[in-house]
């Protein structure tokens, strides 16, 4: 009995130890706008140059904020440009876009849940009263920071 205490006991220190390593790594290599709002000016060339070609950002709007929730472009997020609101997932099958234009946004409301992943989640209603919810992980994702952005510009719009 005392054998396999001490091997199971050696077996949960290994995967602790396998665990703290994987997310030491994952910190350390992860993308800069993985989980995490940032603004356009922190992005590569190419980068901006991806997103473009994903949503189709036209010449007259500027790209403000990035939010991805993937470890690449690839993966998808949310871009907020001066003009709209567009959250992707391009590698479905099918790729998936929501948009809503800045002057159709009725309401904006930012709530903090106080779950396990401590997400965030910023609620769009448009003026037909369709809605649409933008979910952030992590508490200091910069939620905030998009959420009183996109207030800002919809107030300057009407």
């Amino acid at each position: 009995m005392r054998i396999f205490a001490k091997i199971f006991y050696g077996f949960i220190t290994v995967c602790f130890i396998l665990i703290f390593i994987f997310i030491t790594l994952e910190e350390l290599f992860a993308p800069k706008y993985y989980t995490t709002v940032v603004s356009s000016k922190l992005l590569t060339q190419k980068e901006k140059h991806s997103i473009k070609k994903l949503i189709s950002i036209k010449s007259n709007e500027q790209f403000m904020f990035f939010y991805g929730k993937g470890y690449s472009i690839e993966d998808g997020g949310i871009v907020l440009t001066n003009l709209r609101v567009v959250e992707y997932y391009p590698n479905y099958e099918k790729k998936k876009i929501k948009t809503i234009k800045i002057n159709n946004i009725k309401n904006i409301a930012l709530i903090d849940k106080k779950n396990f992943f401590q997400e965030s989640v910023i609620k769009i209603t448009r003026k037909d009263n369709t809605k649409l919810s933008l979910t952030l992980l992590k508490k200091k994702s910069g939620a905030n920071k998009l959420y009183q952005t996109l207030k800002k510009i919809k107030k300057n719009k009407l």
